[in-house]
């Protein structure tokens, strides 16, 4: 009998679907009381042959096609296919440790809350993916989560990648499809506005390989950003403050920028501009020891990485934001 349904969404994850279906032959819980569903976005690289490949060798893997090409609606197909009730999310571009699943549902069981995982470990291969990395962590770059910290164990706001029940996120809606990039962020927020829980336990593991250029960050991270008001609007509350300060960034070097250019050129004044100029050195100031301090990231190269993963991360996600506000 069927328990557990590992629900995977994937496009074009050549680099990654391997190793992430070596973590999963490597689970110690019971293959024949568990399925995993690929639900692959229309991938052109070559996943698609791999899945099919995995698909014909086990006989417990299925491969299911999801048109939209967004990760809500992965999610969602793969819930309504799931044989099992519990449904344990996993992502191509991580590798976990042998008892995730089994731990993912003793936790789930023991705990009896809606929602449970780990703390999100990111590591890189190279080293600009290593200084991409360490910003997952870095309190100067997304504040102090509490679901990036490895010995965090308890209640809180948001989870990586999850495991929960059918029946219970069939009973939430499922996830949003129309938050493309925030789909977590707004099923566990709206767990929390329904009453339920959602739980952190380090003996759940994973590793999470973020992005591995800073282009690929900035878009990442737009996205997310653009993605967030959204999730506002639809509760009609901010979700967490935190969430507007890279905006609020963003406004400020623009409208510094063009004020004291103003102010200097027609006016002869360089007071607004030596305040923003020392605004915004502090923040580089600030930026620098953060980065040079971090322990995640050794050598001259992989601190100047973090520096400049900083600066991309807040004003992509601070436009992102801005855009957001104004987009249906």
């Amino acid at each position: 009998m069927i328990e557990v349904s590992v629900v995977i969404p994937v496009y074009n994850e050549g680099k990654y679907i391997e190793k992430c279906m070596q973590s999963i032959l490597e689970q110690d819980f019971p293959k024949d009381r568990m399925e995993v569903l690929f639900v692959d976005g229309m991938s052109d690289d070559g996943t698609l042959d791999v899945l099919k490949g995995y698909q014909e060798k086990y006989p417990w893997v299925r491969v299911l096609k999801n048109e939209k090409r967004i990760i809500p609606s992965a999610l969602n197909i793969g819930i309504k296919e799931a044989a099992g009730e519990i449904i344990v999310r996993m992502d191509a571009h991580s590798e976990y440790a042998n008892d995730y699943i089994s731990k993912s549902v003793e936790v789930l069981n023991k705990t009896g809350m809606d929602n449970v995982g780990g703390p999100q470990i990111t590591k890189g291969k190279s080293r600009k993916q290593r200084s991409i990395a360490a910003a997952y962590s870095s309190v100067f770059a997304v504040g102090s989560g509490k679901h990036f910290r490895k010995d965090y164990e308890g209640v809180i706001d948001t989870v990586f990648l999850g495991t929960f029940r059918k029946s219970f996120a069939e009973k939430m809606g499922l996830y949003d499809e129309n938050m493309p990039r925030n789909e977590d962020d707004e099923f566990n927020f709206r767990i929390a506005q329904k009453g339920g829980k959602v739980y952190m336990s380090p003996d759940i593991k994973v590793v999470y390989y973020p992005r591995e250029s800073y282009g690929a960050l900035a878009k990442q991270y737009f996205g997310y950003g653009k993605g967030k008001p959204s999730v506002n609007k639809k509760h009609k509350k901010l979700t967490n403050f935190k969430q507007i300060i890279p905006s609020l960034f963003v406004l400020f070097i623009l409208f510094g920028f063009l004020s004291s250019a103003a102010f200097a050129l027609f006016a002869g004044f360089y007071v607004p501009g030596m305040v923003f100029g020392g605004i915004l050195f502090l923040y580089l100031l600030t930026n620098l020891i953060f980065s040079f301090t971090n322990k995640e990231v050794h050598g001259f190269v992989e601190k100047i990485g973090l520096f400049w993963t900083h600066i991309v991360m807040h004003v992509s996600y601070g436009v992102g934001y801005i855009i957001g506000i104004f987009s249906k």
